[in-house]
């Protein structure tokens, strides 16, 4: 399929002006901005844009055209009118509200409910735990997220998993990073899916862990837990200050898995969009534990639009029934905190504290066990 294609200049051959939006599914002719191609280093984007003419490009309504396009750069609000990165399979605008959100950087304003009665936008506070260092820890979940419904069979109903915070950084370097860390903790398998999500989804995703409409993305593939085996992916759909979950060792075997057609992918797209015809679904979607195939390059332009949709070279699993979405949710082994703030100093002191309460805890004259000290030396190695 032939690429639309952008010119670099001001005004295009046609009399277009080009709209500061560059699209990973659209060739662009001309030299595209240094700031651009900074940001193409970041990892496989669906578009790299400002958020004011992102929203007056993709708003659905006139309020998401006008009002929200106004905020980023306005004397306002500290909404930076910076160049920003979509990942792929987000609705543009929602995904930028959603940052926007997580950040508390959207000043209090008015909605209308569905009985014209003003009602206060809601600003609740979702931040890291305070216990949560940069040292990877063992938390019972209840302790990450007091609403969280625990899957521990034991008596006491605990159910602890790995958690630690970093520092944001481009995706693809955060995800070499993390990548490491994580397999020294074991916690790496051919396995292990990964789900990017803003510190409010997560809270309510570890109180239901049901299949529904995800709150940051199109949901091209109807209603599920949306999950990618791509570290750096799950990273750029957490953003700056979201959060990444791992599941560890997630066995699809016993799982109707369907992998829909072309055909098929473009009908599930519509329906799924909210402007597909009825009964175009196969009877492979409705007996679906689980769906995987690509996500679509253009959903923001596709989205109530006649556009034809492009398939990208990214995969994404939709984990679309109660027994899929139970076994994704026993996975579950560890959550990784992003932020903005610098820890560089803090990881410093975690790491000095960690390694002196390992010392403090072996009793004196202990020697090291195989497999926890290098060899030759008897220094010790960090414990998970």
């Amino acid at each position: 399929m032939a690429l639309a294609q952008r010119r670099s200049t001001d005004k295009a051959s046609n009399g277009d002006a080009w709209d500061g939006i560059w699209r990973s599914y659209e060739s662009f002719e001309g030299e595209l901005p240094p700031e651009y191609k900074k940001l193409l280093g970041y990892g496989k984007s669906q578009m790299i844009g400002r958020p004011r003419d992102i929203f007056r490009r993709y708003g659905r309504t006139e309020e998401e055209r006008q009002y929200y396009a106004y905020l980023p750069g306005s004397k306002a609000t500290h909404i930076p009118n910076d160049l920003v990165c979509i990942p792929k399979g987000a609705s543009a605008c929602a995904f930028l509200l959603g940052q926007w959100i997580a950040q508390d950087l959207l000043p209090p304003r008015y909605e209308q409910t569905e009985s014209f009665i003003a009602s206060a936008y809601p600003a609740i506070p979702y931040t890291i735990p305070r216990h949560v260092t940069t040292t990877p820890t063992r938390f019972d979940i209840r302790d990450l997220a007091p609403t969280a419904r625990s899957c521990s069979t034991s008596a006491d109903g605990k159910e602890t998993i790995l958690a630690f915070k970093k520092e944001w950084e481009a995706p693809y370097k955060l995800a070499r990073k993390l990548r490491t860390r994580l397999r020294d903790a074991g916690l790496l398998s051919s396995t292990c899916y990964f789900q990017g999500t803003s510190l409010r989804n997560l809270e309510s995703v570890l109180r239901y862990f049901a299949p529904a409409y995800p709150s940051q993305s199109c949901a091209e593939m109807g209603p599920g837990i949306y999950a990618t085996k791509k570290l750096s992916t799950a990273a750029q759909q957490a953003g700056e200050t979201g959060a990444i979950m791992i599941f560890k060792d997630v066995a699809l075997e016993e799982l109707s898995v369907w992998s829909p057609g072309d055909e098929d992918w473009e009908a599930l797209l519509k329906n799924s969009l909210g402007y597909g015809e009825s009964g175009t679904l196969p009877a492979e979607f409705h007996a679906a534990d689980v769906i995987v195939g690509p996500v679509c390059a253009n959903i923001s332009d596709f989205y109530g639009s006649t556009t034809t949709p492009i398939k990208s070279d990214e995969e994404q699993t939709v984990f679309c029934s109660e027994k899929s979405a139970a076994l994704l949710r026993s996975s579950l082994c560890g959550i990784i905190y992003l932020t903005t703030d610098e820890l560089d100093e803090q990881e410093k002191a975690d790491k000095k504290a960690h390694t002196k309460a390992v010392h403090n805890s072996e009793p004196s004259g202990m020697k090291p066990t195989t497999g926890s000290a290098s060899k030759g030396k008897g220094r010790r190695t960090k414990r998970n």
